[in-house]
């Protein structure tokens, strides 16, 4: 754990020193297991909340984050343009991890077992799962913070949840899973990526990763070279294909582990 001077609320570049030294250390392990066991005992005493207790607890979930995201934007838009870097776009919640607040309140607010509650559960309990699973092990936000001080704790929350939702949505039976949910889930994804691709390509940017796959192990790689043979559009096609490939692993599980256990609890009883 990195010992240098700082402060709960200060911001990335006033903290002197320090050069990612909390990121993948024995402090972060420490915290991500737990994590990891909180949400196994959180799931454990809720796993039997029924659906309509389960969407109040998903919509106070949604606002908490929502408020959450704007008081630490709020914070890192006044620190960056107090040092003179300006408005940083790349805060903007159009990365794939943001879609998890509109789709909580979504799942909250939609009728129930409505086509709106279905696209935007099941994008939590697939998609969601895959983006808070990644960024709760690789926990980017120690490279540039100490993991004791609000933006590192921000993100290692944020990431917790995701994890946390998207095994309570299948774990309670608030959504039961079906082959066509691989199609389903992908749904809320594209809306936003209708808007967020014609950006990142005016922009340069890689928000939901439609624009390189940065970080992305064996992906990102391919599509640098797509990017630099001016096959841009293929590239996020790539990236768009690997969401759906994540969507299909997590619905075959999510029906296959059931389907395993009443298997073998009808074999037990024979």
């Amino acid at each position: 754990m990195w010992t240098g001077k700082y402060h709960f609320f200060d911001y990335k570049y006033n903290i002197e020193g320090y050069s990612g030294q909390d990121y993948m250390s024995p402090v972060q392990y420490i915290l991500t297991a737990i994590g990891i066991v909180s949400i196994c005992v959180l799931l454990f005493f809720l796993r039997n909340t029924k659906k309509e207790r389960s969407k109040k607890i998903l919509l106070v979930l949604g606002i908490v984050f929502t408020l959450l995201y704007l008081i630490k934007t709020t914070w890192e838009s006044y620190w960056d343009i107090k040092t003179g870097r300006g408005f940083n776009l790349y805060i903007l919640p159009l990365d794939t991890c943001s879609i998890f607040m509109p789709a909580l309140i979504i799942v909250g607010l939609s009728k129930t077992d409505s086509k709106l509650e279905d696209v935007a559960s099941t994008f939590l309990a697939t998609i969601g799962f895959a983006g808070g699973i990644a960024n709760f092990i690789f926990l980017r936000g120690l490279q540039y913070y100490p993991m004791f001080t609000f933006g590192a704790l921000y993100s290692f929350f944020w990431h917790l949840a995701m994890v946390f939702v998207a095994l309570y949505i299948p774990i309670t039976k608030f959504h039961i899973f079906k082959w066509k949910d691989i199609f389903v889930s992908m749904i809320g994804l594209l809306a936003v990526a209708v808007f967020v691709i014609p950006f990142n390509y005016i922009k340069n940017f890689d928000f939901m990763l439609l624009n390189g796959a940065g970080g992305v192990p064996l992906i990102e790689g391919i599509a640098q070279k797509l990017i630099n043979s001016h096959l841009r559009v293929f590239a996020t096609l790539l990236m768009l294909l690997a969401y759906l490939a994540t969507c299909a692993l997590m619905v075959s599980i999510y029906i296959g582990v059931p389907a395993l256990k009443n298997k073998i609890f009808k074999s037990k009883r024979a």
